[in-house]
């Protein structure tokens, strides 16, 4: 172990140095406290891998590349664990963590040290590479510059002492590797003059880096943003956490990465869909969804015409129509039900706790009321498309009334929107709204005259976002699923169903084709996630005439013992909102939620079982190293020597001396036999003089017999386990 770690660090001390450097330099943002701590194990790592590295460059290319495989795998393992673990402990998953300032998010030990690995064993790796291995200058350069990315990151300035030290180890790095570029019978002289040089140089290039003060520059890094597309960065985080972006893809909503808790609730009714954003521009080519300017904009939230889009209230306003109007009773047979719904259904729901701070509140379709403190009471907006948000972040404990869709199962409620269609409604509510003026019902008036409105919105929606290049198939896949309803609220519930009774599969893994979009969904593949169920069912909806929109937020479900519900990363979701003739807008629910295929992270037992197999894997190298490869070397070794001439097999125990005690091919037989005599005690002269007869002379019929140069090349293996290690190339 001893020759191990010392023939490793001895060659490598400057390359070694500087990448402990570099690990510290990049460590220093995370836990600056911790710092020394980071030097000395970043010492015992760095050196461990350029030892196992200078080990594996003596070995045969299979046992390199099976070793490194190894070691990769039980890398991953832990880095795998250390991120698992992160991500139960944390608010906010690793991919964000490490991307955002370290100002800005909490600290976590759990994800330091997973940082803390990969840094260390891809500096190790690549400076080793390109110092030992294949001297690049500027490839050590690019990764001398890395504390510097992360600085960039922060948003701050390297410190004046890590600056100097990466200056002054990798000055020292192109110094230490100038003879790897000599022959190997050169040697570089190394003489005090030299050595003083390159100390004054270092010197005084540090001090005067010092003392010279630095001018103020003013750079812009908008050749940054453009290079590394952080607006993609930006949307694809922002997803992650549920927030609002302008575009929307169905590749990016409940991917499932991380199983990060965001939210914390208490429902009234579960399980419900809330959302953040609504989208209704597709492409339908590209399969993407981007908002309008009135979704990301709004009036002021007036809770009093809110409450007037309640279902009850239209249910209400017909039938004092109808009671007023007996042909409009009798044209629309209202003569035998109640005036009244019995329940409003209203329900409501809390937000306990949130670790994202956004402007979007999630709310239902038919939120009505928004209650909390601080910025709640005020500058709140809504958007034509039911999106309600504040002139400032939201944050915990606000809550939220809203109009449950439990009211469509009322019997007399739903035989009334069995009988809508878009124009049917229009219609009925045109009649209403006359009948109810006439007598001046002017509290029945209100509500009817608000769905009347809201009716206007949705038809000139309807025209406003048409869905265009659709093809015929999926013109005639709408037709085909709603054509035996007559009622918008069948066919929609008949889209929803469609995709329950064909075989859709709902597969988090799915990897997409390059030409996928909904026609392919919908007649080939029939597999995908949440947003590409949501997506299909708006096309539907949308191509037979039904008002359509897709929305994105979370799926609230499965309260604990005390009724609260966790909202983590795997519950952000994608649904359609329909205006159903009759109701209003309602949310569906086309995904088969909670049947999932496959999962897309690591858990704990994929983690353990690939440190196990890595484990494996490299205890089975250093076993055949140390055992069964010597053991099967000699073993053939043997047999050769007794298939063999008594000629052949003393040129076979020298030539095979010359490799356990690794002396080259150029020394001669003599001085092998001298090193021999002089640190083992063993005298092979006779052999010696023998194998050069033999290789030089063309000796067929020789003195020494096989048997008697295997049995000296047995006694001299056994003492050799005994005896120090020596340095043969330098004894001789």
């Amino acid at each position: 172990m001893k020759n191990f770690f010392k023939e490793g660090i001895v060659k490598n001390i400057i390359p070694l140095m500087l990448c402990v450097s570099i690990v510290t330099s990049c460590m220093y943002i995370y836990a600056k406290e911790y710092l020394a701590l980071f030097v000395l194990i970043a010492f015992i790592i760095q050196a461990t891998v350029f030892s196992f590295y200078t080990f594996l460059s003596k070995k045969s290319m299979i046992l390199r590349f099976v070793s490194i495989l190894g070691s990769f795998a039980a890398i991953c393992a832990m880095v795998s664990i250390a991120v698992k673990t992160g991500n139960n402990k944390s608010d906010i998953d690793f991919f964000i963590w490490f991307l955002s300032p370290q100002s800005l998010v909490e600290f976590s030990i759990w994800y330091i040290i997973a940082t803390y690995i990969v840094i260390n064993f891809f500096i190790a790796s690549t400076v080793y590479y390109f110092s030992a291995v294949r001297y690049r200058i500027s490839m050590t350069f690019l990764i001398t510059l890395i504390p510097f990315a992360f600085y960039r990151k922060e948003g701050d300035k390297v410190p004046v002492f890590f600056a100097l030290l990466l200056l002054v180890m990798y000055i020292a790095l192109m110094i230490h590797c100038r003879q790897l570029n000599t022959k190997s019978n050169h040697k570089v002289i190394m003489d005090t003059g030299y050595k003083k040089s390159m100390f004054y140089f270092l010197a005084v290039s540090t001090i005067l880096t010092l003392i010279i003060p630095k001018p103020e520059i003013n750079i812009s890094n908008e050749w940054v943003d453009s290079v590394f597309e952080s607006q993609k960065i930006t949307d694809y985080m922002l997803s992650r956490l549920g927030i609002v972006s302008e575009t929307a893809t169905s590749s990016v909503t409940y991917t499932h990465t991380a199983d990060v808790k965001l939210y914390e609730f208490k429902a009234d009714e579960l399980p419900i869909n809330l959302k953040s954003q609504t989208y209704s521009i597709y492409d339908f080519n590209k399969n993407t969804w981007r908002t309008s300017e009135s979704e990301l904009e709004g009036s002021k939230y007036s809770f009093s015409m809110a409450k007037c889009l309640n279902p009850a209230g239209l249910y209400a306003g017909i039938m004092k129509a109808a009671e007023l109007d007996k042909d409009f009773s009798e044209e629309y047979e209202l003569g035998s039900m109640k005036p009244e719904l019995e329940h409003e259904y209203i329900s409501s729901y809390t937000l306990l706790d949130s670790k994202v701070q956004a402007k979007y509140f999630y709310v239902p379709v038919n939120a009505f009321r928004i209650s909390g403190t601080g910025a709640y009471n005020k500058d709140i907006y809504r958007s034509s498309q039911g999106m309600i948000f504040s002139g400032t972040n939201s944050g915990n404990n606000y809550s939220v009334d809203y109009y449950s869709d439990l009211s469509i199962n009322d019997e007399d409620f739903k035989k009334i929107v069995k009988k809508m269609d878009m124009e049917k409604f229009g219609k009925l509510l045109e009649r209403a709204e006359q009948i109810l003026k006439e007598n001046d019902e002017y509290e029945c008036l209100v509500s009817i005259t608000s769905f009347l409105s809201d009716y206007y919105d949705s038809v000139q929606y309807l025209d406003m976002y048409e869905i265009k290049d659709v093809p015929d198939s999926v013109y005639n896949l709408a037709e085909k699923i709603t054509q035996r309803y007559d009622s918008d609220y069948e066919k929609a519930l008949a889209i929803q169903d469609y995709f329950k009774l064909n075989d859709y599969v709902y597969d988090l893994s799915y990897q997409k084709p390059a030409d996928y979009n909904m026609e392919y969904f919908l007649k080939t593949g029939k597999t995908g996630i949440c947003s590409d169920f949501a997506t299909a069912m708006t096309v539907l909806a949308r191509v037979i005439g039904i008002p359509a929109r897709y929305a994105e937020g979370i799926h609230l479900h499965d309260a604990d013992e005390n009724g609260i519900v966790t909202v983590r990363d795997s519950d952000l979701h994608a649904f359609p909102e329909l205006y159903i003739a009759g109701y209003g807008w309602m949310s569906f629910e086309p995904t088969q939620l909670g049947v999932q295929e496959s999962k897309s992270d690591f858990d704990y037992l994929v983690s353990v079982m690939l440190a196990l197999s890595a484990v494996t894997l490299i205890v089975l190298v250093v076993l055949w190293n140390k055992i069964f490869g010597p053991a099967l070397s000699e073993y053939i070794f043997s047999l050769r020597i007794k298939k063999s001439s008594d000629e052949k097999a003393v040129e076979l125990v020298m030539n095979r001396i010359r490799k356990i005690l690794k002396i080259s091919s150029g020394k001669t037989s003599g001085e092998v036999s001298d090193f021999v005599k002089e640190f083992y005690g063993i005298d092979i002269n006779d052999m010696a003089a023998e194998y050069d007869s033999i290789v030089y002379g063309g000796l067929k019929n020789g003195r020494m017999s096989g048997d008697r140069a295997f049995e000296i090349y047995l006694k001299l293996k056994e003492i050799s386990k005994k005896t120090p290690v020596y340095s043969s190339e330098d004894a001789i």
